[in-house]
């Protein structure tokens, strides 16, 4: 999947006293402004996560991400009055910035380390580990609330360093399995955040308020994401990418009137509750316009970087899978809000559609017969015939999120990556019995690796005998190799970072994704019982489209 079209991700636009609803709340009327802010070649919003180009408190600074040249990520502060940018050095692929109260500081998400660094320049200073990177808060007392922590809650901790400790949990019993984005409100007496359900927060998130000493928590919407109370009075938030405002009290935990929308187009992420927004206390409010996917196109690649368009129109397409003979495409496709799991047989150009629910599907995978797709949907694992003759049958149960990804070759064993509140994201393997093939009887789900960090995107290889997959486990995401079913030694295949290993059919390669979007290619081979990797090489220089976390953007 290759980028078609790129909504404005290089312009900000920024508006002072954004819309009516903001000019109302206030004493002494202003007029509205808009401008586009074009940051240079090297700025970096396409958002994958949360927003990576954000206000100081006193609207005077931005911080921002950008990318060199040969695709790092770093940090870059620019004053609005000025036209020039200084790097910000020890920021190297550092993600989700938020400013100190005071705006002296920015503090950022870098490998499992939640970092600061002056804006001023000088050395980054580590504050504490961090197991996912989900946003944070700081407040006037020098703490900060983040989500950092794989159970899924948010934790505290001191801006100065030290051991973070857990202030909020999900509610197992209404299916919550992650809370993020928060935000400090009151003084510290309160925190406001995302909760998700399920496997895409767009659709089942909910905004909620929280008292930081009491435990006291209160549902203020449902069906809503990343959500902030604006010193306007007002709380804001995302749907279908759509920034919608209502009043609210922040003392009382009152809504006040109907959310109304704002802003259509407002960049966001379904998958993992995130938008690329942000404003400052003096009125100012920043955003990128577009959408994560709105637009991709879908090719065939080569290793000469040679592009051929499938006959498909670009659209918003999700998680590319090739059907093991190679003549169909399983993916998730979005119409009108409604993210489901199609097949398209690129050959004649025509798609089938097998899933019409509110919920959003993901993470699709082909039985190595070609017969069968496993997906995510909420509520666990399903599975459905690819020619679209039955309704989906449940393999797993679960409040949790759970994606599969990859069959062993004789179809007897599924693993699927385990989202859990209480043991982070671990690597899990189903068994399925039986030996009718459109009626497996699934048995209960084994753990096969659970370690520090997150353990992701597991592809078993066509011999069955080896697992890959994605860990985060050395402060980035790096591929990795193990024995299965026995687990134990492991080998590092990748070098500098890798995602989303494939595994050659015809010969001993192993392709993976790198964080600048682009395609290594490795060769193996096995001896005395031992995997041996070679050395990365590019395969392509072409950038694929980013894509959403746990989403595939190519397939072999």
């Amino acid at each position: 999947v290759l980028p078609w079209v790129v909504a404005a991700v290089l312009a900000i636009a920024a508006a002072v006293a954004v819309t009516a609803w903001w000019r109302a709340s206030r004493p002494v009327q202003q007029p509205l402004m808009r401008l586009d802010v074009d940051l240079g070649p090297l700025a970096d919003l396409t958002l994958t996560s949360g927003a990576n180009a954000v206000l100081s408190p006193d609207g005077s600074r931005l911080v921002y991400t950008v990318r060199s040249r040969d695709g790092r990520r770093q940090l870059a502060t620019r004053l609005l009055d000025r036209p020039e940018a200084t790097l910000l050095s020890g920021t190297e692929e550092a993600r989700n910035p938020f400013f100190s109260p005071d705006g002296q500081w920015v503090a950022f998400f870098d490998g499992q380390k939640l970092k600061k660094v002056s804006v001023t320049g000088g050395a980054a200073v580590a504050i504490c580990d961090a197991e996912i990177a989900f946003g944070g808060s700081w407040a006037e007392d020098g703490t900060i609330i983040a989500a950092l922590a794989g159970s899924g809650g948010l934790s505290r901790v001191s801006s100065a360093g030290g051991a973070p400790q857990l202030v909020t949990q999900p509610d197992e019993r209404s299916g919550e399995n992650a809370h993020r984005w928060p935000q400090i409100l009151q003084g510290g007496e309160s925190v406001l955040y995302t909760a998700g359900i399920g496997g895409s927060i767009q659709e089942t998130g909910s905004l909620v308020v929280q008292s930081v000493k009491t435990g006291r928590r209160k549902v203020l919407w449902r069906g809503g994401y990343y959500g902030r109370y604006l010193p306007s009075g007002h709380l804001v938030y995302l749907q279908q990418g759509t920034l919608f405002a209502a009043g609210f009290d922040p003392g009382t935990w009152q809504l006040i009137g109907a959310p109304v929308p704002v802003e259509d187009s407002v960049t966001s992420s379904a998958m993992t509750g995130g938008a690329q927004f942000d404003f400052s206390r003096t009125g100012t409010f920043i955003y990128t316009k577009g959408e994560v996917l709105l637009n991709v196109s879908l090719l065939w690649l080569d290793g000469a970087g040679k592009l051929e368009p499938l006959p498909a129109k670009a659209g918003a397409y999700m998680s590319p899978r090739l059907s093991p003979d190679g003549k169909r495409l399983a993916l998730i496709r979005r119409e009108g809000g409604s993210e489901d799991l199609w097949v398209y047989e690129w050959q004649r150009d025509i798609w089938n559609r097998l899933t019409v629910t509110p919920e959003s599907e993901v993470s699709p995978v082909w039985s190595p017969d070609g017969r069968h797709i496993a997906f995510s949907s909420r509520g666990g694992i399903h599975w459905i015939r690819a020619d679209g003759s039955s309704q989906a049958k449940r393999l797993t149960d679960s409040k949790t999120v759970q994606y599969p990804y990859s069959f062993s070759p004789d179809g007897k064993t599924l693993v699927f990556q385990g989202v859990f509140p209480k043991t982070g994201s671990d690597l899990w393997k189903l068994p399925l019995e039986g030996d009718a093939p459109d009626d497996p009887r699934p048995g209960t789900p084994e753990p096969f690796l659970h370690e520090r960090g997150t353990q992701s995107v597991p592809a078993f290889s066509p011999d069955g005998r080896w697992l890959a997959y994605a860990s985060n486990e050395s402060g980035r995401f790096e591929v990795y190799v193990r024995p299965f079913p026995e687990g134990g030694a492991r080998w590092q295949v990748s070098s500098g970072g890798g995602w989303f290993p494939v595994w050659s059919r015809t010969r001993p390669e192993l392709f993976y994704r790198t964080p600048e979007n682009r395609i290594m290619a490795v060769t193996y081979s096995v001896k005395g019982g031992a995997f041996v990797p070679g050395t990365p090489r590019l395969w392509s220089d072409k950038r694929l489209a980013p894509g959403r976390p746990l989403s595939w953007t190519f397939d072999l």
